[in-house]
């Protein structure tokens, strides 16, 4: 089961408070998430932890340590403190572990040429 990038978004403003659970986020909250959230899945993805493009659906064993990680990030811009290393780090530590127990190895990416 995947979800998508917008769904993702919302989970991150609601799992750090900014929107109530079903509430719209409005177009300059996306604008923030979205651009934290390409932040995260290209320093994820550039080490080789993330099987799929940020703007692809999102496997759901992922979506948490996502929403972690960029909640973190996007944190600050609501006047949030967050420890941004930290959440990286334990959001690595868990995509570790997903890729792990998901497929046994480490994912590899093969770009077309």
């Amino acid at each position: 089961m995947t979800i998508t990038r917008t769904e993702l978004l919302s989970e991150v403003l609601e799992d750090i408070g900014v929107l109530a659970i079903g509430e719209n986020a409005s177009a300059e909250d996306n604008a923030k998430v979205l651009s934290k959230y390409k932040f995260i899945h290209a320093y994820l993805q550039k080490n080789d932890l993330l099987p799929f493009d940020d703007d692809d659906p999102i496997p759901e064993e992922y979506v948490q340590p996502l929403v972690f990680a960029t909640g973190a990030a996007v944190s600050m811009a609501y006047g949030i403190q967050s420890d941004m290393n930290g959440a990286i780090e334990l959001a690595e530590a868990m995509i570790h572990k997903i890729n792990k127990d998901y497929t046994g190895v480490q994912p590899t990416r093969f770009d077309d040429f």
